[in-house]
């Protein structure tokens, strides 16, 4: 970059800077994948948790309703 400063027109320094905004770039691009690949880990697992609380909740109710059966027959057969 200084050396632009004292020749603006220095062709060795703008492709220099030309091969760093590649790199930039490309950084930039793995960067982002990486983050998205993290941030759909964490959605997938969010998901995961939710189904495993939903079958865990359904299995409670179940329980529940089989107790609650049970009870009523008994009534019943009194």
């Amino acid at each position: 970059m200084n050396t632009l400063v004292e020749s603006p027109q220095d062709s060795e320094s703008i492709a220099a800077l030309g091969g760093l905004q590649e790199e930039y770039v490309e950084l930039f691009d793995f960067s982002e994948a990486i983050a998205m690949d993290a941030t759909t880990a964490r959605v997938s697992e969010g998901k995961r948790e939710v189904r495993r609380k939903k079958d865990r909740h359904i299995a409670d109710l179940q329980r529940e309703l089989e107790e609650l059966r049970e009870k009523k027959s008994g009534f019943f057969r009194r």
